[in-house]
């Protein structure tokens, strides 16, 4: 799915840590393709780690050509990462390429064994250079936080002695822009329904799970949703859980 080209700054970030030397062994899926130049990312959404288990996911990226950069539509030539904080413990990065350009597919092996659990919203530096009279030339670093992670659960097997029959996390991030997990605990075999609503009570979307033991998460992209306010429930059984979320 289409992404904005700060969203594509930060999955090269991303691709770029620790792999300023070395190269990865993968190869871009041939069907993920780019239409009218917007750039795109394949897949747009990170899956899930666990504790204790070999994580291995192939990224695929296509740069966009141009980008609006304070009101104006400038030329991408490439782009470079400068840092990029709160990576999973024991995870790596390697990309095939050590600089991208626009028209050229591109893909980065991420890979390793997490150690910790928690949700690593990332935190990346990167500076875009455009194309000034035919010069490659650094724009003002952008910094994004909010639109990309990687969650980690436990793993499998935890006990929760201290949690009730059921219960619902709360949301992270919320607020919003690209992606939120919203997450709950059942010790009985269900049925768990996740419904979100606007403010005038219009279901904009429904999911279900079919639940066990243990914790698990609806993983809501609400990128085409506007921004606002919206009321989530999560259903089991006869219980409901009312929450609020916020799209920015």
């Amino acid at each position: 799915m289409k992404k904005f080209l700060l969203f594509l700054f930060t999955i090269f970030s991303l691709i770029m840590l620790k792999s300023n030397t070395s190269y990865a062994q993968c190869t871009p899926d041939a069907s993920c393709t780019d239409v009218g130049d917007p750039g795109e990312i394949c897949p747009d959404t990170l899956p899930d780690g666990t504790v204790g288990i070999q994580y291995n996911q192939t990224v695929t990226i296509i740069p966009p050509a141009t980008a609006d950069i304070n009101g104006n539509t400038v030329t991408i030539h490439h782009i470079t990462l400068d840092n990029v904080d709160n990576v999973p413990n024991g995870l790596t990065y390697t990309a095939n390429a050590t600089e991208m350009y626009p028209g050229t597919s591109y893909c980065v092996l991420i890979s390793g064994t997490p150690t910790v659990s928690d949700t690593f919203r990332l935190k990346i530096y990167v500076t875009p250079y455009v194309e000034v009279l035919g010069t490659p030339t650094a724009m003002p670093q952008q910094i994004d936080s909010t639109s990309l992670y990687i969650y980690v659960a436990e793993s499998a097997g935890i006990e929760y002695n201290n949690l009730k029959n059921f219960e619902v996390f709360e949301t992270y991030p919320n607020p919003f822009s690209f992606n939120t997990k919203i997450g709950f605990y059942t010790k009985l075999n269900s049925t768990v329904s996740l419904d979100i609503f606007d403010v005038v009570g219009n279901k904009v979307y429904t999911e279900k799970i079919n639940a066990v033991y243990g914790k698990y998460y609806f993983n809501f992209t609400g990128e085409n949703l506007k921004k606002g306010v919206y009321i989530y429930n999560v259903t089991t059984n006869n219980k409901v859980v009312s929450k609020r979320l916020i799209k920015q």
